[in-house]
């Protein structure tokens, strides 16, 4: 995409030694583990990630044993609220009709197999432990890259290098 002298001059310039696209939940768990990894400084790390239209995100994600570990030791879920949350002490895998279910349970341990957490609980925590990341409001519309860098140009006139 070549843009005119014109557009060139209105377009903001922004440098980031890495740069993470995207505004779920993967995205900003890998901002966070950068983050937290100390192997780059808090304004070499960028986040790209769409503007939100303020609406409840309804959907929920099963978390693992090994996965409520990260979460607690990334501190994502230190407060959650009761109603937040739903501990699965029990899974049935059905088959072929007639069949038998396949039965997970908890019984012989005190921990559940997993929970169940609303994402937007998740995103918010993210969000207000990540304020201090350089966040910009975008859809990446083009790419470029030279022998040096990639440039990503969002939809917004600003740049990404």
């Amino acid at each position: 995409m070549k843009l005119t002298k014109k557009q060139e001059e209105l377009r903001q310039e922004y440098f980031h030694k890495i740069c993470v696209i995207g505004g779920g939940l993967t995205g900003a768990i890998m901002v966070l583990l950068l983050k937290n990894s100390n192997l780059f400084k808090k304004n070499e790390i960028a986040w790209i990630k769409p503007k939100e239209k303020k609406q409840s995100d309804l959907r929920t994600t099963f978390y693992n044993p090994a996965s409520i570990q990260l979460l607690k030791n990334l501190s994502l879920i230190d407060n959650l609220n009761f109603n937040e949350y739903s501990k699965v002490n029990q899974i049935e895998v059905f088959g072929v009709k007639g069949s038998s279910p396949l039965v997970w349970n908890c019984s012989s341990s005190k921990l559940p197999l997993g929970l169940v957490i609303k994402n937007e609980v998740i995103l918010n925590t993210l969000d207000n432990l990540l304020n201090d990341i350089p966040c910009y409001d975008g859809i990446v519309t083009n790419t470029d890259i030279d022998e040096y860098e990639r440039t990503l140009y969002l939809n917004n006139r600003k740049s990404i290098k």
